[in-house]
């Protein structure tokens, strides 16, 4: 019987690809569920799924901070590590911010553009608080 590795290639841990796994699939469980009609939504079917769902920016952070331990743990420059999550948060703020402000300009009616620009800057979504958290 051959042994399983924990690594699953260059700079790849089976166990965060896991749980990052994991997360990325309850985000996409929980944003399909807004599809379902609320009028047809049980009661605790509704509070289970949606409760479980909801963990997924927790799973997100939690896979960010075992990531950053690992990283200053195994690098020998924290420079180096800093640098990483910083160039993360910043995709994060400058490209996923705006596209989801542009999904959601899809979403209203009436004066789109003006949504849009408070979606901009008047709303911070999760992946902002992701960003955050990174730079810090």
């Amino acid at each position: 019987m051959e042994k399983l590795s924990s690594r699953t290639g260059k700079n790849r841990i089976l166990s965060i690809d896991s749980m990052r796994g994991v997360a990325m699939i309850l985000v996409i469980m929980q944003h399909a569920y807004h599809l379902i009609d609320p009028a047809k939504a049980l009661g605790p079917i509704n509070l289970t799924i949606y409760g479980i769902t909801r963990m997924a920016s927790v799973a997100f952070m939690a896979v960010s901070g075992m990531m950053i331990s690992y990283f200053l743990e195994t690098r020998p420059d924290w420079k180096q590590v800093q640098s990483r999550f910083a160039k993360r948060a910043i995709f994060l703020i400058l490209f996923a911010h705006p596209a989801i402000a542009l999904v959601r300009y899809y979403y209203y009616d009436g004066d789109r553009l003006h949504h849009f620009l408070l979606s901009m800057y008047q709303d911070y979504p999760i992946t902002d608080t992701i960003a955050f958290c990174l730079l810090l």
